[in-house]
């Protein structure tokens, strides 16, 4: 992790191979979040984040290749705020933002664009707009499917995404860190 380059919205990554992962949380309960989620429920395709598109341009400026790995309300500001693909290596997107109320051809060219590649949960239904347009190829290629949840809540939950196994190690990692700070 690159701590220093944090905000409240992204962390970033250096990975081993050498390449940066930009990680963009979803939504947080704050108005300006909240707003945004609803504007997406009822139709509008636009969510935009200028601290999240200020980022991509800096990385692109500096010639920089990166990866983004977005969840929800996140999954917009990456496809709203991307302004070109030429430093990007793979846009990984959990759980994506969408509504019934979008349009259909919108979430059709979302849906099955090559560039993206999708974590998805059929019970989820924030992402069941992109999902019911999403075509063979796409479904075959470019997603990754999470247990079905009957709970839509919990279909979209970032944990399904990682085991168990991986949740544990990450928690003893994270007392040791601890431990060390306060001993």
């Amino acid at each position: 992790r690159i701590p220093e380059l944090d905000t409240d919205r992204y962390s970033l990554w250096k990975q081993k191979n050498g390449q940066i992962l930009v990680t963009v949380h979803g939504t947080k309960m704050e108005a300006g979040d909240l707003l945004q989620d609803f504007s997406i429920l009822a139709g509008n395709p636009n969510s935009f984040s200028s601290e999240v598109t200020h980022l991509f341009k800096t990385l692109d400026a500096a010639n920089v290749t990166y990866d983004v790995a977005a969840h929800s309300l996140a999954t917009d500001f990456v496809i709203n705020g991307l302004a070109s693909d030429e430093h990007v290596d793979g846009v990984y997107l959990f759980n994506p933002a969408s509504s019934a109320f979008q349009d259909t051809d919108m979430l059709k060219a979302r849906a099955n664009d090559k560039r993206y590649t999708y974590f998805i949960n059929q019970g989820d239904l924030v992402s069941s707009g992109l999902y019911q347009q999403m075509n063979q190829d796409t479904m075959d290629n470019r997603v990754h499917m999470g247990p079905y949840r009957y709970d839509p809540v919990q279909s979209h939950y970032m944990d399904q995404w990682v085991t168990e196994e991986q949740q544990e190690q990450e928690k003893a990692q994270d007392e040791v860190k601890d431990s060390r700070k306060t001993g």
